[in-house]
């Protein structure tokens, strides 16, 4: 039997209802500042491209690889936001410590934060240690050196056109 037009089907009743097409927004400099701006707040890019007046995910995405300025605005607020999940977990600890908050709450919320936090500004909240270490070659300069002192000694062995013999043994001349 075949379905009217206007009614459900049966198979896909459950489902959430899809999305509406959203008006595309383009970034201009006032969006890029008020993205960073939440960014820097805590909130995350998906959430803000949920609301109405902010442009798609994946716009955002292609205008941060299209525009370098936007990704350094957008690196700082990510920058910014670990840091101020970095302060949440001192004060979760602190709520805690408090009686506050349940210990395992605590832990496991504080666990949470600190990673997204190493993952956002992992200079200060990483695990990872970076260690710079500068090596010179110092080969060619010592062997300058020794090259330099071997003449030196064979100079000093010659004196006015007669050579000076110098035994092994005692060092005598």
């Amino acid at each position: 039997m075949p379905r009217k037009k206007n009614m459900p089907n049966p198979a896909t009743a459950h489902l959430p209802a899809a999305p509406r097409a959203r008006t595309r927004i383009t970034m201009t400099p006032a969006i890029c500042d008020e993205v960073a701006r939440q960014i820097a707040e805590g909130a995350s890019l998906r959430s803000i491209c949920r609301q109405p007046a902010m442009p798609s995910l994946s716009g955002v995405m292609n205008h941060l690889r299209a525009s370098p300025e936007f990704q350094a605005q957008y690196d700082a607020a990510r920058e910014m936001r670990g840091d101020r999940f970095g302060e949440q977990v001192a004060d979760i600890a602190q709520e805690c410590y408090r009686g506050e908050l349940d210990p395992n709450v605590a832990r496991v919320a504080g666990a949470l934060l600190q990673w997204a936090a190493s993952r956002m500004a992992p200079k200060k909240y990483g695990d990872r240690i970076e260690q710079t270490v500068k090596v010179q070659d110092s080969g060619a300069a010592h062997l300058d050196a020794v090259r330099k002192l071997a003449a030196q000694r064979r100079a000093a062995r010659v004196i006015e056109g007669n050579v000076i013999r110098i035994s092994q043994d005692d060092g005598d001349a």
